[in-house]
C-alpha cells in the first residue's frame, strides 16, 4: 500500500499499482507548487469524493469481491 499526494502520470506507470483508489475530497491544498502540477488520474478504480466512516469499509469489499 503506498500513499502519494500529488502524483504526476510518470510516477503513476512507474509505480503501475495494481488497484488505484484515488482520493479526492478538496477543490485544491494548500501549496500552490503541487497545484499547479496536479494531474487528475484518467483512471482510478476506485474513487472517493467525500469523507465518511464508511468510505473504508465499502471499498474493501469490493476490493475483497474481486481478489
Amino acid at each position: 500500500i503506498c500513499d502519494f499526494v500529488c502524483p504526476t502520470k510518470e510516477t503513476k506507470q512507474n509505480f503501475d499499482p495494481d488497484i488505484t483508489i484515488w482520493m479526492n475530497t478538496i477543490e485544491s491544498g494548500r501549496y500552490e507548487d503541487t497545484n499547479k502540477m496536479f494531474e487528475e488520474p484518467l483512471e482510478a478504480d476506485y474513487r472517493i469524493t467525500e469523507m465518511n466512516d464508511e468510505n473504508h469499509r465499502i471499498i474493501s469489499e469490493e476490493i475483497l469481491k474481486n481478489v
